[in-house]
C-alpha cells in the first residue's frame, strides 16, 4: 500500500529537478559576442555591435558601452529594449578605445552579462 505514495515522492523530486535544471540553465544563459572582433579598428560614426540570440520568447537586450573595463568606469553609452542581436552606434569618440557587453532580458528578468568585447575607433575624417 505504499508504494503509490513512494511513486508519488518520486515524481515530485523529478520534477524539483527538472525545475532546478530549467532555472540553472536561465542563470548561465548569455549573450556571445560576434562582432567586431577583439582588437577591431572601426569608424566612429558606423559601428556594428553583434551578438548571437538568446532563446527564449520575449527576448530583449541591454547594450552597454565604455571607455574602460566594465564597473571601473561609468557607460559611456547604454541601450535597452533592444529587439534585434545587433545594434549600430554612431557618434562615438574618434582615436578612442571601447569595451563592450550585452545581457538579454526575459520578462524582466536580466540574464548573465556576455564578456566584455573591445574596439578601437579610427580618428575622424571629414568627407571631402
Amino acid at each position: 500500500m505504499r508504494v503509490p505514495h513512494l511513486s508519488r515522492l518520486v515524481v515530485l523530486l523529478f520534477l524539483s529537478w527538472l525545475l532546478g535544471c530549467y532555472l540553472q540553465q536561465m542563470l548561465w544563459l548569455k549573450p556571445v559576442l560576434i562582432r567586431p572582433a577583439d582588437g577591431a579598428l572601426l569608424n566612429p560614426d558606423a559601428v556594428h555591435l553583434v551578438w548571437n540570440p538568446v532563446p527564449g520568447e520575449e527576448i530583449q537586450y541591454e547594450v552597454q558601452i565604455f571607455q574602460g573595463l566594465p564597473g571601473e568606469v561609468p557607460a559611456t553609452l547604454e541601450n535597452k529594449e533592444i529587439q534585434a542581436p545587433e545594434i549600430y552606434v554612431t557618434a562615438l569618440e574618434p582615436e578612442t578605445g571601447y569595451f563592450w557587453q550585452v545581457r538579454a532580458w526575459q520578462e524582466e528578468k536580466a540574464l548573465r552579462w556576455s564578456r566584455a568585447g573591445q574596439f578601437k575607433t579610427r580618428a575622424y575624417v571629414p568627407a571631402r
